[in-house]
This record gives structure tokens, C-alpha cells and sequence, in this order.
């Protein structure tokens, strides 16, 4: 669906608003030339088959026939496995909000980091913060909400379901703070998305046409009203400086403006990409990227030079005013990469990955903890194809991989081998 979305609809709707000369903020940049347009639709193409391919390919080695829920299975060994479950999660929930303390006193504390995060993002203030490398783990808090649920729902939590129900609503209020401070609508989106979902499949219930529409409009609300919510949530918490609470963000923009101005950077950048990249204004990267991922989880003054990533080269060769950078999507992260022949293999990858991600999930016991992780999982691989730079998938996954790694080793070391994996 996301890729049907930013490759399918986006250029459509992009193609029908430059052909009639409407006015948007990024319609310069969309307006491909007379040769690259045409290729960058057999690029979109090429790489859904790759991607499905890639998916066909893994599943005829990694399929699996295991249930995603079954709250009969493991009763005794579940009910074992749950109390650590619960334990893990208050721990993860007290770190996270330590360290982000930590990370958040530079700013003068959770208020001022609430103040100043558009700034940080948007790359408009440079504050000198010795624990900045803290920031992500801030995200443990995510985990632990998840881990709460798992226990909430559980048939044999036992004495932990009225604690269980504490942490939840702790640990969601800080996520949502934490996603708040990070600016990301299509994140928390998605975090409150995997919640609804994960719960729909603990009771083992279908969604409902009704509730489909109340997701829909919860997540278009936020992604519509995004950045207004995010101001109020600023200004509401102690940002100062201003003399009325709507004086930066005086309405909401147009719905056509709206639709075109959000999803139009996977289309900005196949453009820019393409022509960067074959007018020899830039070199191929040859996935250097991955390296520089891996490279940018280190805190950055323990390096000796700053890491350039293809985001940071979009953003400069789209338009150097800019502050910050613009994500490359999987397509232009391919072209980037390696030309024309980029887009095919990085979907490919894709693919591959998703299934045996998808594979080894399902067979998480307890088998409520594979249902929150396989619907986490599974939305941050469907958010990877528009933001598909190495360093922002590593950096917005690096809880999520921490907290799980953390709450499978309790799980398996402490039983020793009571949790199948």
C-alpha cells in the first residue's frame, strides 16, 4: 500500500497539477524533464516486481505455517514467560525516561527539549549536548508499551495485570512525548497504528470497515494536522516567545496543497536523483551508505569527520538553502546508489528482508509478543520505502531492535530455553 501510494498515486496527481500550471510549494522540483520521466516510471515498475519477487523468493525458503496468535498455545510457559515480560517492560520504561533526561538536560529539561525540538530537526539551531547519543534510546519506551499490552491481553498475567495497566499508560503518554519531541507524524502514526492493529489480533477479531475508517481518519488527521498539533504540544508544555499560541501557524493549508507538498519528496528526489546522477553532477555511491548507517549510530564527536549521507547530498542538490537534509526514498536511494540498476536491487533486498523478518516473528513465544513485534516490525519496513537512507532506517529502528534484543535474551536466558526462536 505505501508503495502504491508514494509510486503510484503521488506522480499522478503530480503529473495532473504541472500540466495544468498549479501552484505548489515543491512543484519546481517535480517537474521531471522530457527524457527522465519515462525512465523513472519503468524504474517504479521494474522495482515493485523486484520487491515481490524478492518476497516470493524468501518464502521458498522461509515460510512458515505458524499462527500469528494462539492464546491456547504454551499456557504453563507463557504464564512463566509473562512475569519477565512484565519486569523487562518497567525496566525498559525507567531507562528510557532516565537516559532521555539525560539527553534532554542540554535543552533545560523535557519542557525545553519540547521547545526547541522543530529547531533540532528542521537543523535551524545547533545546541553543543555531550549526550546527544542518548536521543534514540529514548525510544525503549515504545518497547515497553508493547511489552505491556502483551500483558495485559495474556490469559495467565496473573497478579501483573493491574501494574500491567499502569505501565501501559505510562509508557504510552512518554512515547508519545518522545515521538512529540521527534517530530515524526508518520512515526507516531504508525506507533499508535501498531497498538490498534496488535489488539485487533489479540482478540482475534477482524477490523472492522468502521474501523478502518476511524484509522484512516486518525492517521490522515495527523499527518494533515501534523505540524499544527506539533505547535500547540510546543507552545502548550513552555515555548516562549511568541504572543499568541497560533502566531507562527496561523491556519491549516489546503487539502490540495497538502496532499502534493507531503508526498512529494519521494518524487523531488527520484528527479533530482536521476539528474544529478546522469548529468555527472554526483558519483554513484555504490551502497556506501550501509557503512555510513552503521557509522552514524556512533556519537558523532568520537568521529573525526561529519557523515555525508545521500540524504544530506538530496538535500544539498535539491536546493542548498535548505537547513537539514531531505530523505531519499527507496528509489532515489537506488539511483544513488547505482544508477539505474539501484532501484531493482534495493527492492529486491526488501523483499527478502520483510519475509524472513516476517518468518522468524511468527515464531516468538510467547506467541503475544511476535503479534506486537510483527506489526512493529512490519510498518517500519513499510516506512523504509520513503525514508530508505541506511542511517535514518538504523536510527528510527534502533529501539525497536535494543528493546527487542533485550526482552528476548531475558526471556531466553533466564528460562534457559523456554522461549522458542
Amino acid at each position: 500500500m505505501v508503495f502504491a501510494i508514494f509510486y503510484g498515486l503521488a506522480p499522478g496527481a503530480f503529473h495532473i497539477a504541472n500540466a495544468v500550471g498549479y501552484d505548489y510549494t515543491w512543484a519546481p522540483y517535480t517537474r521531471y524533464t522530457h527524457q527522465l520521466y519515462p525512465l523513472s516510471l519503468v524504474l517504479i515498475v521494474v522495482s515493485y516486481l523486484f520487491l515481490r519477487a524478492g518476497w516470493l523468493v524468501a518464502g521458498t525458503f522461509y515460510d512458515s505455517g505458524t499462527a500469528l496468535y494462539d492464546n491456547t498455545a504454551g499456557d504453563t510457559d507463557d504464564a512463566k514467560l509473562m512475569t519477565k515480560i512484565v519486569i523487562t517492560a518497567w525496566l525498559l520504561l525507567v531507562a528510557s525516561i532516565a537516559v532521555y533526561y539525560l539527553y534532554s538536560l542540554a535543552y533545560g529539561g523535557f519542557v525545553g527539549l519540547a521547545a526547541v525540538s522543530n529547531a533540532l530537526r528542521a537543523g535551524w539551531a545547533e545546541i553543543s549536548n555531550p549526550w546527544s547519543f542518548l536521543k534514540r534510546f529514548g525510544g525503549l519506551t515504545i518497547v515497553a508499551s508493547y511489552l505491556f499490552l502483551v500483558a495485559i491481553r495474556a490469559n495467565h498475567v496473573g497478579g501483573h495485570r493491574y501494574t500491567s495497566r499502569l505501565g501501559f499508560i505510562l509508557s504510552f503518554i512518554f512515547s508519545l512525548y518522545v515521538l512529540l519531541t521527534w517530530q515524526g507524524r508518520l512515526t507516531l502514526a504508525f506507533y499508535i497504528l501498531s497498538l490498534i492493529l496488535a489488539d485487533s489480533a489479540f482478540r482475534q477479531r477482524r477490523i472492522r470497515t468502521s474501523t478502518l475508517f476511524v484509522l484512516g481518519a486518525l492517521i490522515s488527521s495527523m499527518l494533515f494536522a501534523g505540524d499544527s498539533l506539533l505547535y500547540i504540544f510546543r507552545q502548550a508544555i513552555g515555548e516562549s516567545g511568541r504572543s499568541s499560541i497560533f502566531a507562527e501557524k496561523p491556519g491549516l493549508e489546503s487539502v490540495q496543497d497538502f496532499v502534493l507538498g507531503e508526498l512529494s519528496f519521494p518524487i523531488v528526489s527520484i528527479n533530482t536523483a536521476l539528474t544529478s546522477i546522469y548529468n555527472g553532477v554526483t558519483d554513484m555511491r555504490f551502497f556506501v551508505d550501509i557503512y555510513l548507517g552503521l557509522l552514524g549510530l556512533i556519537p558523532q564527536r568520537w568521529l573525526t569527520n561529519t557523515i555525508e549521507t545521500a540524504s544530506t547530498i538530496n538535500g544539498r542538490l535539491i536546493d542548498s538553502s535548505l537547513a537539514g537534509t531531505i530523505p531519499t526514498d527507496l528509489i532515489s536511494f537506488g539511483v544513488y546508489s547505482l544508477g539505474a540498476y539501484g532501484p531493482p536491487v534495493v527492492s529486491f533486498i526488501l523483499g527478502l528482508s520483510a519475509r524472513i523478518t516476517q518468518r522468524y516473528i511468527t515464531e516468538i513465544r510467547p506467541s503475544g509478543l511476535g503479534v506486537v513485534l510483527f506489526f512493529a516490525y512490519g510498518l517500519t519496513i513499510a516506512r523504509s520505502i520513503a525514508y530508505a537512507d541506511p542511517t535514518q532506517i538504523l536510527e528510527g529502528s534502533f529501539y525497536l531492535l535494543l528493546g527487542t534484543a533485550i526482552t528476548l535474551l531475558v526471556l531466553k536466558v533466564r528460562f534457559g530455553g523456554a522461549h522458542e526462536s
